[in-house]
């Protein structure tokens, strides 16, 4: 629904929860030919590397030194 919005910029969190290869092909395919700016957290590599321009890859962090 968020791709319909007339909002410049999208904030999605797990995109590709849920969906099958074939619906997430398709909404790379959409989303590469929207001039939106979308910031997305998600745990599947490939999708984010096939999408993104730029990829942010978070590691945790021990509290106990």
């Amino acid at each position: 629904m968020s791709l319909l919005d007339s909002s410049d910029l999208l904030l999605w969190d797990e995109p590709s929860n849920y969906i099958d290869v074939r619906t997430i092909q398709m909404l790379i395919d959409f989303v590469k030919i929207q001039s939106k700016t979308v910031l997305i957290v998600d745990h599947n590599a490939d999708f984010l590397n096939t999408l993104s321009d730029h990829v942010i890859s978070l590691q945790p962090v021990s509290l106990n030194q």
